[in-house]
């Protein structure tokens, strides 16, 4: 495997685990200590904040707006989603494990569906970054912890139109 080829692999899951981390610090924001998110919910993250239109769409939306309110006004957001979901599961997956190693995220199986929680408050300064493309993922992330958190993992599906 070529030297750049392994940079870009560990780059796109290191930026994958830190938008999981957005993510679940997002959702636990909202859940005010409840547990984490499940695995299901998890994979859906990267596939729509990886797809451009879609993260910057929900990083300019309120918080308070919720799924709901952001899929009637941009009913677009799903379009394709769930093709991206399947190209995207094995990433999404390398990014959890990442994360986990990393110490950004743990496990909880303790539950039906493993959960994850983020073990820091903040990210590390070495992966904050100024550079809008991942600033726009991180808050897309973020975002929609804090809407996937108000619902179940059935009514998200739902919702998305995604399968498992």
């Amino acid at each position: 495997m070529s030297t750049t080829l392994e940079h870009d692999l560990v780059q796109n899951a290191a930026l994958g685990a830190t938008a999981l981390w957005s993510f679940a610090r997002g959702y636990m924001d909202r859940a005010e200590g409840r547990e984490g998110p499940e695995l299901p919910t998890c994979i859906i993250v990267l596939p729509m904040v990886y797809h451009r239109r879609t993260a910057t769409t929900i990083h300019r939306m309120r918080a308070d707006s919720g799924l709901l309110k952001a899929l009637h006004d941009n009913p677009e957001l799903i379009a394709g989603l769930q093709r991206r979901l399947e190209a995207l599961a094995t990433r999404s997956l390398q990014a959890l494990n990442v994360a986990v190693s990393s110490s950004l995220l743990e496990w909880d199986h303790a539950t039906p569906w493993p959960r994850v929680t983020p073990k820091r408050k903040t990210l590390p300064p070495e992966l904050q970054s100024g550079q809008d493309d991942v600033a726009t993922i991180l808050g897309a992330a973020k975002r929609l912890g804090w809407w996937f958190a108000a619902e179940d993992v059935v009514s998200i599906c739902l919702r998305l139109g995604v399968r498992f």
